[in-house]
């Protein structure tokens, strides 16, 4: 019962073993005609189930603590990684954007360039009319 007792006192999480040391104890008891002290260690023997039922619920609510926390860690770099994916596609669209821009631009002047030759030849033939 001593054991049963330190067990108890010192919050060990070894349920099982401070059970069976009041069993024993409660067996002797039993034995002894000692009814009183035998309802003692039944008391024990249930304030003993009582602290495994709370260590249990701690364990189950950390658990459940570490699942949550670790769900919305995996959420969070999925956001992140949404994020990435769509800053990227953005930076390709611009890139696609100054491209295109570019090469209109190359068009442009050499649609330009094409009509200064076009209105030069023009000059250079009128002029060889002329003469």
């Amino acid at each position: 019962l001593a054991s049963a007792l330190c067990l108890v006192e010192a919050g060990s999480n070894d349920f099982d073993q401070a059970r069976g040391y009041c069993k024993e104890a409660g067996s002797a008891f039993r034995e002894a005609g000692l009814g009183a002290m035998e309802e003692q260690v039944l008391a024990l023997i249930q304030q003993i189930s009582d602290q495994e039922d709370i260590a249990v619920r701690k364990l189950m609510e950390t658990e459940r603590v570490k699942r949550e926390e670790k769900l919305l860690r995996q959420q969070h770099a999925r956001e992140e990684a949404v994020q990435t994916q769509q800053k990227l596609m953005e930076e390709e669209a611009v890139a696609a954007a100054k491209a295109a821009a570019e090469e209109a631009e190359e068009r442009r002047r050499a649609a330009v360039e094409a009509e200064q030759i076009q209105q030069q030849q023009e000059e250079a033939h009128e002029l060889q009319r002329k003469t």
